[in-house]
């Protein structure tokens, strides 16, 4: 038995062991691949068990079909605070907050194919992964300022970081949409791959890199990233702790009873 068969994996979200690779594949297709709570909580688990498992030396997610992720669940998420009302939304939060300290942490390579188009978390982890390959028909989404949401998983720092103050604002406050070609400008993408080769193309670099040698490969990412990792967990902290409240917010009330009223009509 391995370590991935005592994880609980929901549905919309597939693990599979692939030689010293493990690939995680959102797989919701009819919804555009939205994540939840508790895909957040899985991959989180995924990354802290492969980075102890010596067989593997690289972790890849995906997404099925047309879209990479259509991000955060909202539908999951108004229906939470139908149900359970002004319940502390920090708890709410928590497996996100964990997710993400995951992928600070990750020792080993975390590769992400963004196979279509991407929208929230599915844009915003991107600076947090060592690789990140895109269809020539991706884009990318942040509509944080639409849904009285705030920056996450340490974009208010990486975008700035990355891209520039001024291009980290259009894409975080002004909901501005990239496409593949401008993401791969801003520094969000390492390559674009056209969408007819992206499949084979993908996996040509995956196996690339997972052959790779190690420790040589571990010990120069903790020397690229030792000195920002703390600040990394700092700023997810802070974000989360701003997040946690957005929902409870007069901005976020609104959000959710209209979400809910349009629901309710359909």
């Amino acid at each position: 038995m391995s370590w991935l068969d005592t994880l609980q994996i929901p549905s919309g979200m597939n693990v599979q062991l692939d030689g010293n690779i493990c690939k995680v594949l959102l797989n919701n297709p009819k919804k555009l691949n939205p994540m939840s709570i508790y895909i957040y909580q899985a991959l989180g688990d995924v990354l802290k068990n492969a980075g102890k498992d010596n067989s593997i030396k690289l972790v890849l997610l995906t997404g099925s079909e047309k879209y990479f992720t259509s991000g955060n669940d909202l539908s999951a998420v108004f229906q939470t605070f139908k149900e359970h009302g002004s319940k502390d939304p920090a708890q709410l939060n928590s497996p996100f907050k964990d997710m993400i300290d995951a992928m600070i942490d990750f020792p080993k390579l975390f590769v992400v194919g963004i196979n279509g188009p991407a929208v929230g978390i599915g844009v915003t982890m991107l600076p947090l992964a060592d690789f990140v390959y895109c269809s020539d028909n991706a884009t990318f989404l942040t509509p944080f300022t639409k849904l009285a949401l705030i920056p996450e998983a340490c974009s208010s720092y990486t975008f700035a970081k990355i891209m520039g103050y001024t291009r980290a604002k259009d894409l975080l406050i002004g909901g501005k949409t990239l496409n593949s070609n401008e993401a791969l400008q801003c520094g969000l993408v390492t390559e674009v791959i056209p969408k007819a080769q992206f499949d084979k193309v993908l996996e040509k670099k995956v196996r690339y890199l997972a052959s790779l040698l190690p420790e040589s490969v571990m010990m120069s990412k903790k020397l690229i990233g030792d000195e920002e990792r703390d600040l990394l967990h700092r700023v997810n902290e802070r974000e989360n702790e701003k997040l946690a409240g957005r929902w409870l917010s007069k901005e976020g009330q609104a959000v959710v009873k209209q979400f809910l009223s349009r629901k309710s009509k359909l």
